[in-house]
């Protein structure tokens, strides 16, 4: 099963060096995969990798999806949403894996 969030990005808080940092080791800690993207249809980003994550132009306040697949998926998401956001995340929902 996938599970899925979106949230904002705070204003302080783009995905530039730093924060990309915290998020692959924070992504890695979890046993799930993670990827990141700026619309829900996609393109999607390994949320794992520092040089995908910094090509990604997640700028401060974007509004960004979530979605994590395995064993912690809804500790990882729960963590990257209190991580990147600057509130609650604006959405949830699991969805079938298949076909993703």
């Amino acid at each position: 099963m996938t599970l899925t969030r979106t949230v904002r990005l705070s204003a302080d808080n783009g995905l530039h060096a730093r924060p990309a940092v915290r998020v692959t080791q924070l992504v890695r800690s979890f046993c799930c995969a993670v990827e990141i993207s700026l619309d829900a249809a996609g393109p999607w980003i390994d949320a794992g990798s520092i040089v995908k994550l910094m090509a990604g132009r997640l700028l401060p306040g974007s509004l960004v999806h979530l979605r994590a697949t395995g064993t912690d998926a809804e500790a990882a998401l729960t963590a990257l949403v209190s991580l990147l956001g600057d509130g609650p995340s604006e959405g949830e929902s699991p969805s079938n894996a298949s076909g993703h």
